[in-house]
């Protein structure tokens, strides 16, 4: 088990499974997410970016959305490339003002409800806090990252990154209600052809917000 500071325990096993099964060519990344008392911890975040390699593959992006429904934003965490246009529909019968404060991407989208869907490009990386001027209880977040290579824990706190080329690699982990965020620094691993590596994390994390109804600033935790 490796630290990765005082107020999160990390336990990252980045141990070969030999002989494990690779479903697709290159390696393989598993994530398993925890809280500090063993529960599943969706939303968790880990960013894999190539070391010293082009991040650009030429591509286009496809959209992607963030809903909005029983006064919520679904998913409560959204991760897109940067360069990515993010789809706002209103699904609830009434109207929502979305709104951020994040340094990465300030905006506001005014009163809008019904059949209109509006539409912002992130085109910087970074955390995106959002919420409603009209509901204070709405709390979403929209990571946006400049690497291809992400994933996000499911409700049983997993997730599992395939196709990732040989070489070396920077893990980045982030959680909307980890503590002590910008004391964790970044770590490296490297990746052969056909390797499957476990990320085992137990993060130590605030309550949720939005069961309280009170909105983030929007700079994170």
């Amino acid at each position: 088990m490796l630290g990765w500071g005082n107020a999160i325990a990390l336990g990252i096993a980045l141990a070969v499974l030999a002989g494990a099964p690779v479903e697709a060519s290159g390696a393989s990344l598993v994530l398993k997410a925890a809280d500090d008392k063993a529960a599943p911890l969706q939303d968790t975040v880990v960013t894999v970016t190539p070391v010293g390699a082009a991040l650009y593959d030429g591509k286009a992006l496809p959209e992607a959305v963030m809903g909005q429904k029983d006064k919520a934003f679904l998913p409560h965490v959204l991760v897109v490339r940067t360069g990515t246009v993010v789809r706002f529909p209103n699904e609830d019968d009434i109207k929502h003002n979305v709104y951020s404060f994040s340094p990465a991407k300030p905006f506001q989208l005014h009163l809008y409800g019904g059949e209109e869907v509006k539409t912002v490009l992130f085109d910087k990386a970074g955390v995106v806090v959002l919420g409603c001027n009209i509901h204070d209880q709405m709390l979403g977040y929209i990571v946006v990252t400049d690497s291809p290579f992400f994933m996000k824990s499911g409700p049983d706190g997993s997730a599992r990154l395939d196709g990732l080329p040989a070489g070396r690699y920077r893990l980045h982990v982030w959680h909307p209600r980890m503590q002590h965020e910008d004391e964790e620094p970044d770590r490296e691993i490297a990746l052969a052809e056909g390797d499957m590596e476990t990320l085992s994390l137990s993060l130590a994390v605030k309550p949720d917000r939005r069961m309280h109804g009170m909105m983030d600033d929007g700079y994170g935790y």
